[in-house]
């Protein structure tokens, strides 16, 4: 290789050197390349057994809190926010109930819904909210301020935005 070297001008060896390394550049990119193409599929199939074990690890969560509620709601207890149960239970709609309650007098002041909703366990946190949606239903009728009762099966008319409302049957 001397030999060559020696019949080879600076600039043919200038390119020659400069030539070997990119040779070497590449080499270790593909290298690096690959490197990084196993640590990302390394990484992939981590997550992907952390999102599993997750997923495993919730459901037994959710079927020991269902559980637990489910003995809850036996002893008569009211279920917590977050209970997996939650929005499932055989109990009657929570609109039923507000007008179950609203029916138990011809009239009902606000603080009196509020106060028999308390005793069956109904949140009253949004009980304003709730009324304007039985209203705006056509189920429940403002008769002055504060005051509600149910609208009667013959009473429910078209409300103010051209629907039909459903009746209501009260369960005496």
């Amino acid at each position: 290789m001397t030999h060559t070297l020696n019949h080879l001008t600076a600039q043919q060896i200038y390119e020659l050197a400069e030539q070997k390394a990119r040779e070497e550049y590449e080499q270790q990119e593909a290298t690096r390349r690959e490197q990084l193409q196993a640590l990302k599929a390394e990484r992939r199939e981590l997550l992907s057994s952390h999102r599993e074990a997750q997923r495993r690890l919730q459901e037994a969560q959710r079927a020991e809190l269902a559980h637990l509620d489910g003995k809850l709601l036996e002893l008569g207890a009211r279920l917590p926010k977050d209970s997996p149960l939650q929005g499932r239970s055989t109990q009657r709609p929570q609109a039923e109930q507000w007008l179950q309650i609203i029916a138990q007098a011809p009239e009902m002041t606000l603080a009196n819904i509020r106060e028999r909703a308390a005793r069956e366990g109904l949140p009253t946190h949004n009980l304003p909210q709730r009324l304007a949606q039985l209203r705006r239903q056509g189920r429940v009728e403002q008769v002055r301020r504060g005051v509600y009762r149910v609208v009667q099966q013959d009473q429910a008319v078209i409300s103010g935005r051209g629907r039909e409302t459903t009746p209501v049957h009260l369960v005496s």
